[in-house]
């Protein structure tokens, strides 16, 4: 059973390589947008600086493109920093703390952008199961869900 791509995806049509367009200004701002001001990797620039300094995008999109075009990640964007952070109970016992990594909101960014252009290829060219729920543009765990609710209250 083929999988139902949803409306809203464009579908490329260039079946076998899901980054032969360059991205779009629109495309890095959406996926911008959408990332919530989170704390600061080892270059201290949160995605709130980069929603004010680059409105629309643009720089960053000039940024993405080069990077993909060369073919080359910048070493200080695998660059990362490990705190811990308190949890519970008495702070002299390590196993009280969780140790949590933060890296460059930059690198971040443009994973989220590569990792939406292979979500988005394998939608168009039916290469994810249409079982395949989490982790999806729609929300398909609510479908699973009913469905087993369903199944119990049949039972």
């Amino acid at each position: 059973m083929p999988t139902e791509v949803p409306q809203y995806i464009e579908c490329n049509t260039d079946d076998r390589n899901p980054f032969a367009e360059e991205f779009t200004p629109e495309e890095v701002w959406t996926r911008l947008a959408h990332c919530g001001n989170t704390a600061p990797g080892p270059d201290g620039i949160c995605y709130a600086q980069w929603k004010k300094t680059d409105e629309g995008g643009h720089v960053l999109n000039a940024i993405f493109n080069t990077v993909h075009g060369l073919g080359f990640i910048p070493q200080a964007w695998g660059k990362s920093i490990t705190i811990l952070i308190f949890k519970k109970g008495e702070k002299s016992d390590i196993l009280n703390w969780r140790p949590i990594t933060l890296s460059n909101t930059i690198a971040k960014l443009y994973s989220s952008i590569l990792a939406n252009c292979i979500g988005r290829w394998a939608a168009c060219n039916e290469r994810i199961s249409a079982s395949q729920k989490g982790f999806m543009p729609v929300d398909g765990c609510c479908e699973h869900n009913f469905a087993l609710q369903a199944v119990i209250a049949d039972a």
